[in-house]
């Protein structure tokens, strides 16, 4: 499998609050990752001159953002962290499990959101099983379980997608658009399951920049 660096996704110009730290902060962790074994568990991070004064980033109002990118299956894990990010799903291992798991935004591509009519069948069935209960598809469907505690969402998928209904998308923009919640929503004609990064195709390649410009719109970059 081919290497395909974040610079790849939003592009080498801006990546995070000052290109220049994020780039440097990505070096960094590569390197830390390759050299510390036993793999690592926890990173610890210490802000300096203006970042430690005023935890403002270079044109934003804070210098440390985490946001969550999925694609598919992997959509589905990032709505459900985006809805039920303060749910206790095992007790406290320390003082870290106090903190938010809300991310700052999220990025939902092609992504898999609806456990009920509109459901990828494989997704639901490895994820609650054959039988699941009603209680469990509402659980599990993030549309259902938005609030206007929600972090915005920038959201894309093609009307032809055969395996994933582009209607699951349009389903978590809905709710959000229902609580007020900030969000972008893309769906391109043409184009099947998995267009991942979408490099050799220019319509749904857009993607990349679009993601980028409402990044920037909503003060995140």
């Amino acid at each position: 499998m081919a290497f395909i660096s974040v610079f790849d996704v939003l592009g080498p110009n801006m990546i995070g609050p000052s290109s220049s730290h994020t780039a440097g902060a990505e070096i960094i962790a590569f390197l830390a990752q390759k050299m510390i074994t036993p793999p690592l568990k926890r990173a610890d991070f210490t802000l300096y001159g203006s970042f430690a004064k005023t935890y403002h980033g270079h044109g934003t109002d804070r210098a440390l953002l985490g946001g969550i990118m999925g694609f598919s299956a992997g959509g589905h894990l990032a709505a459900t962290l985006s809805v039920h990010y303060d749910e206790a799903f095992y007790p406290p291992q320390d003082e870290l499990d106090n903190l938010s798991a809300c991310p700052d935004f999220t990025v939902l591509c092609y992504s898999v959101i609806d456990m009920g009519e509109y459901r990828h069948d494989w997704s639901r069935r490895f994820l609650l099983g054959d039988v699941p209960d009603e209680a469990q598809i509402e659980f599990y469907s993030p549309q259902r379980c938005a609030t206007e505690n929600t972090p915005p969402a920038f959201l894309w998928h093609t009307a032809q997608d055969a395996s994933v209904p582009a209607i699951n998308s349009m389903l978590y923009a809905a709710a959000l658009q229902k609580c007020d919640v900030p969000y972008e929503l893309h769906i391109f004609p043409f184009g099947q399951h998995g267009k991942a990064l979408a490099l050799d195709d220019a319509s749904v390649g857009q993607w990349r920049q679009l993601l980028r410009q409402w990044l920037v719109s909503m003060k995140f970059l």
